[in-house]
């Protein structure tokens, strides 16, 4: 895995029947990045923070999807800009989020403390030092 998010990957997806004006297709769909990169986790978290969850889910809209197939209508396509984005209804954004959910995760991380590793020996992702051992006493 890179550390790098290559800003240029996205897959499709499906964003069910199509309720564009005049139904110019059978369904909706999008192109949605696979991960965001931590720039653009910045601005998403920083919108939220500023202007609350609805700003979070356009701002993640904004720098996440791609491509749409959404048309306005005079049948040209719609474009992907924040006046766009607003003017969604409630169902179109929560499905385009969760379209993007994937995009959040993070790479996976070493085994969590204590965790087996993955080839299930007993060793644990973070080392537990040595007790010291204490010197007998040999006073009398």
């Amino acid at each position: 895995m890179s550390n790098y998010v290559d800003p240029s990957s996205s897959r499709p997806v499906d964003l069910g029947a199509c309720r564009c004006p005049g139904t110019p297709h059978t369904s909706d769909s999008a192109d949605v990045l696979i991960r965001f990169g931590y720039g653009e986790l910045g601005a998403i978290r920083q919108a939220g923070r500023l202007s609350g969850p609805e700003s979070f889910k356009a701002m993640a809209i904004l720098l996440g999807v791609r491509r749409w197939s959404l048309v306005l209508p005079d049948g040209t396509p719609r474009p992907i800009d924040a006046a766009q984005i607003s003017m969604l209804d409630e169902r179109a954004i929560d499905t385009l989020i969760a379209h993007l959910d994937g995009a959040f995760a993070e790479d996976p991380l070493p085994n969590a403390r204590g965790a087996p590793s993955p080839a299930g020996q007993s060793a644990s992702a973070s080392p537990t030092p040595p007790s010291p051992t204490s010197e007998s006493s040999t006073s009398t």
